[in-house]
């Protein structure tokens, strides 16, 4: 499983500008509160959308706020659309420190999927 705490956001970067589509990025998480307000009505669940075309980071999934809640990603999928292979690296930003979390080269058409219950997977 992968838990965003505090500062840590989940960030994702290509090789190289893309040639003809952008490629998608969709992450899903759960909110828990800290742990002297826990209320189950209050975790929220939502979706995380974004899209890159060039070199460089970019953050799929922000930062939980406020500081103590633990954003827990369920899955999280990275689609090639693009008509060139890139090579992928998804990584945990914490406060500028960064943390890889898998690299991986994607062919046209691929997806680069993770789910807490398999892990990281080509489809």
């Amino acid at each position: 499983m992968i838990r965003l705490i505090n500062n840590a956001a989940l960030e994702w970067s290509i090789d190289a500008t893309i040639t003809s589509a952008q490629l998608h990025g969709t992450v899903s998480y759960l909110d828990m509160p800290r742990q002297d307000n826990v209320n189950l009505l209050s975790q929220l669940g939502t979706e995380e959308y974004s899209k890159i075309s060039a070199a460089g980071d970019l953050t799929a999934c922000p930062a939980p706020v406020p500081i103590g809640t633990v954003r827990n990603i369920d899955e999280a999928a990275f689609y090639n659309a693009d008509s060139v292979t890139h090579q992928l690296t998804v990584k945990i930003n914490n406060s500028g420190t960064d943390y890889l979390r898998v690299k991986q080269s994607l062919n046209p058409r691929q997806t680069l999927q993770y789910s807490s219950a398999n892990g990281w997977g080509v489809l």
